[in-house]
């Protein structure tokens, strides 16, 4: 028979793990992004942040709108967030560098992966022993490591925001950045990471075994389950929220002098930091993966 290259033996193999179809991703567009990949790093390695932002830029990895695309060609702050984020999320054997196996499978969970898959993918990372389950440990050691970091991304990208925009735009972002600490201080605290573990053991493991089985993290994170998960994960943070919420409308009052649009904005608060608030809710906590 005809000899199969490597690379479409690689691309083969991330699709079985991942359980993909060939709308996911074709066998062609995967060699494709593989040759690139061994172009930009020529011992088939991602070693560094600032090779992490290099792969995110040339491949393509994220498909951003005119206005994203702008701030983080602009803004190395954010640059090095984001890539430093996927960094630490693409490492699935945690060997402090990504190969080109590595890196597609977060490549194709990143375009296309279904909610399924992504849950495929990120158990991959929180299964550490690679004995097929996920421990309390496990996880509270992947929430750690991960949250301070989605958390240093997402001050970046609305530090990023400054400078554009309206006086009183700029205003509402101010506030909110000023805000923010409090916030990302309560949901990273150890206590919180503990209660946020409990809870997806409460919802997930359906047999009471102390463990999460690859069927019943799916279940969880992206089946019959995650919303009851997404609803727990909430309350568990919704005081934060609320104290956060309260921070940033006085922050608000100080910045900007009063004026109409200020009034309107005031008199539908919860309204207008609503969308921003489940914003911050989807980066910080992988429940929120139901959510594309």
């Amino acid at each position: 028979g005809s000899r199969v290259s490597k690379e479409q033996q690689t691309v083969e193999e991330v699709m079985k793990t991942l359980v993909l179809s060939n709308t996911t991703i074709s066998v062609d567009k995967g060699k494709t992004v593989m040759k690139k990949f061994k172009i930009l790093f020529p011992d088939a390695k991602i070693k560094t942040i600032d090779e992490m932002w290099i792969a995110i830029n040339e491949l393509g990895v994220i498909d951003c709108q005119d206005g994203l695309n702008n701030l983080l060609q602009q803004n190395r702050e954010l640059q090095l967030s984001m890539a430093e984020v996927m960094f630490k999320l693409w490492d699935l054997d945690q060997d402090g560098s990504i190969d080109v196996k590595e890196f597609l499978m977060g490549f194709v969970c990143a375009k296309n992966g279904s909610l399924e898959q992504r849950a495929r993918w990120l158990f991959l990372l929180v299964d550490r022993d690679k004995n097929g389950t996920i421990s309390p440990q496990e996880y509270t050691h992947h929430i750690s490591r991960t949250l301070i970091l989605r958390a240093n991304l997402l001050t970046a990208w609305y530090k990023s925001l400054l400078g554009h925009g309206s006086a009183i735009e700029q205003a509402f972002i101010q506030a909110l950045v000023n805000s923010l600490k409090n916030l990302i201080d309560s949901i990273t605290s150890e206590s919180m990471i503990k209660a946020q573990v409990d809870v997806i053991f409460s919802v997930g493991d359906i047999n009471n075994d102390g463990c999460l089985s690859l069927e019943e993290f799916i279940s969880a994170l992206a089946g019959s389950r995650s919303n009851n998960l997404a609803l727990q994960i909430l309350q568990l943070n919704q005081k934060a929220f609320d104290d956060f919420k309260l921070n940033w409308k006085s922050q608000f009052d100080l910045l900007h002098p009063a004026s109409p649009n200020k009034d309107f904005m005031l008199s539908n608060w919860d309204q207008q930091t609503k969308s921003t608030c489940e914003t911050i809710i989807s980066m910080l906590n992988e429940c929120k993966l139901n959510d594309n």
